[in-house]
């Protein structure tokens, strides 16, 4: 009697308490999501539809499952911090792949390429240093000492005013991490480019700087590279990783390797991309919540033209007519939000290295809570990093470098850019951007959005030539509601002549689901939950994420998850899939239950023995006793 007595109260108290990340199960095969060309690559992004990244249960031999489902192709390469490889698939081997019980989830090796916009080459002093109070640092400080800084881009190549430690070159046939392009050269001079009287200087020169090399000479990579040079880093003890790049698609595999680095103490720091104001324009990884996602200011202390915007923008730095070290030992001028990450990231080496104990979120806090903040957190998270205040060197913002400064640079559109199309939350307005040609004179500009089956479902128009003054951008807004059908829609922008006839700029983008509301959990019980949630209008398929991993899909507004362990928290969300194009998904909010210890009633028989438990969730435990009052039998309902 008192051992079921003892084993029962371990029982009831391993009901859960709160339901966390860290420990939802991971289901069977045919409840797992396997996108097939999903992957929205556009532009001169490269990457093959066929090249997928598969990730296995812990323990499995890929090797061997890829042999069982008959799997021609093998494995191009393994990553050693998680069970994933990359491999290339036909259909058919897709499909019989993701029928194995041994296979967590299957995504195309998505695409991500550098987050920067060339213009020509002049000489501009390095502003952005004095735009974030670096330059109010004496000789003597610690500009970054002992601080390991990986810049994961195009490489690093070899210039006077740069000190490279190491690297290595992540893309297959390469193997010098040096720069074939340009960009990770002009992103490692911004950070640390040397005290020495010549040329330009880095936020933080006394780095150690190291070169990983994952875009090749076009400026493009993919998500496998990404995930080897941050496993690199892992490795090798670096402390902070720079990624001046933005790719369109969510991968499970990226963000598990993203996770691992930040539990290993890295800070990690992506541009949000260039894609402009929008509702939601930001791209992976900064979209991610474990890295700092920064955006670009000019030299007015304005959001940049080109800054992507969004919920999960952290920050904002110098990123409009930079001027930095390039290949061939010269110094150039870019812009974009690839420059704005480097001036955070020397930041964050400087605080670092004043005070080595400071962990990455507290290193995240001082950078966020001493920003000077210039507007709308859509546009500018928490802020201008302010670097000398971070520094306690001063107690105020920083004065505006040139208030007069004009801002040439525009957001990155169809065939300009990483992605060609923006995707748009349904229920948020549309909020684009054109400019005015400059190869006539207009005398009206009608503006028309148009639906999946191309009808016209709104319109606007401006009139009259001085509303439209050649090179002068113009900003539309069209409000979307949960009617809407999910697809890719069109705004055509017709500007009419003076003298007569049209000139139309046509530009396409892809509604998203809204993210499900109303998340509830309606039952729980020892090892298992039942959640339900709104459905949404046209979406046929959920994914349930725990811990940032897709742990089961299902078709209806609900699920039953079983397999939970007793005394673990838990913490879920539910993202909804769009039918028309997979890899686009509106996550929603996180939803933590906490639980109390459940209530217990006890019931007694004449003779004085528990006879009965009922608990306060529903559960029942019934004791039968013999004529000599032995345990016999108990009942559980």
């Amino acid at each position: 009697m008192g051992r079921f007595l003892k084993l029962f109260s371990i029982f009831l108290m391993g009901i859960v308490y709160t339901l966390l990340v860290n420990s939802l199960p991971y289901v069977t095969a045919s409840d797992k999501i396997v996108t097939i060309d999903s992957l929205n690559i556009q532009g001169d992004e490269i990457s093959s539809n066929k090249e997928y990244l598969v990730t296995f249960k812990e323990k499995t031999d890929s090797f061997n499952t890829l042999k069982s489902a008959k799997i021609k192709s093998r494995e191009k390469q393994k990553f050693h911090k998680q069970n994933t490889i990359t491999v290339e698939l036909t259909e058919s081997e897709l499909e019989n792949l993701s029928k194995s019980n041994d296979v967590l989830y299957i995504e195309p090796n998505g695409s991500v390429r550098t987050a920067s916009s060339n213009i020509t080459e002049s000489q501009v002093v390095p502003w952005g240093l004095i735009s974030i109070g670096a330059n109010l640092q004496s000789d003597d400080d610690n500009k970054g000492q002992f601080i390991k800084v990986a810049v994961l881009d195009t490489g690093i190549a070899n210039h006077p005013d740069l000190n490279i430690q190491g690297g290595i070159s992540v893309i297959e046939g390469v193997n010098s991490y040096s720069d074939d392009n340009g960009h990770g050269t002009h992103v490692a001079g911004i950070i640390a480019a040397q005290n020495n009287d010549k040329g330009v200087i880095g936020v933080a020169p006394e780095v150690e700087l190291y070169s990983v090399k994952v875009l090749g000479a076009n400026g493009t990579g993919t998500y496998a590279q990404v995930i080897q040079g941050i496993e690199w880093c892992i490795d090798n003890g670096i402390n902070i990783i720079s990624m001046s790049f933005s790719g369109v698609s969510y991968s499970e595999a990226l963000h598990q390797v993203i996770k691992q680095a930040d539990e290993a103490g890295i800070l990690l720091v992506a541009a949000a991309g260039n894609l402009g104001l929008g509702e939601e324009t930001e791209r992976y990884p900064a979209l991610f919540p474990e890295v700092m996602s920064v955006g670009a200011t000019s030299k007015a202390n304005l959001r940049a033209n080109l800054s992507s915007t969004g919920q999960e923008l952290d920050i904002v730095a110098p990123g409009v007519d930079i001027l930095s070290t390039t290949v061939n030992g010269s110094y150039g001028v870019m812009s974009g939000t690839s420059m704005a990450v480097p001036h955070v990231v020397g930041a964050a080496a400087v605080i670092w290295s004043k005070n080595r104990h400071l962990t990455v979120e507290e290193i995240k806090k001082s950078i966020y809570d001493n920003a000077t903040i210039l507007g709308d957190p859509h546009e500018y998270g928490n802020g201008l990093a302010n670097l000398a205040k971070s520094l306690q060197l001063t107690e105020s913002a920083i004065p505006v470098y040139d208030a007069e400064a004009i801002d040439h640079t525009t957001p990155q559109v169809d065939g300009n850019g990483e992605v060609n199309s923006a995707a748009i939350n349904r229920g948020s307005n549309i909020v684009d951007t054109v400019t005015v040609p400059t190869s006539s004179t207009w005398s009206a500009l009608i503006i028309n959005l148009k639906n999946p089956q191309d009808i016209t479902i709104a319109s606007q128009t401006i009139s009259g030539t001085q509303n439209l003054t050649p090179g002068t951008l113009k900003t539309i807004t069209f409000p979307t509601n949960n009617t809407y059908q999910l697809g890719v829609y069109t705004i055509a922008y017709g500007f009419q002549k003076v003298t007569g006839g049209f000139t139309t700029v046509t530009k396409s983008f892809t509604l998203n689901p809204e993210a499900p509301t109303n998340l509830q959990v309606k039952g729980i019980k020892y090892s298992s939950i039942s959640l339900v949630w709104a459905p949404v209008n046209g979406v046929f398929q959920y994914e349930v994420f725990g811990s940032g991993i897709v742990t089961s899909t299902t078709n209806t507004p609900s699920i039953d998850i079983t397999g939970l362990n007793p005394n673990n928290n838990y913490t879920i969300q539910i993202r909804s899939i769009n039918p028309v194009n997979p890899s686009l998904a509106t996550i929603s909010s996180v939803i933590t239950v906490l639980l109390v210890p459940p209530a217990f009633t006890y019931e007694y028989n004449s003779s004085g023995k528990l006879y009965k438990i009922i608990t306060s969730l529903g559960e029942t435990v019934e004791f039968i006793y013999d004529n000599n009052g032995n345990l016999i039998e108990r009942i559980k309902y």
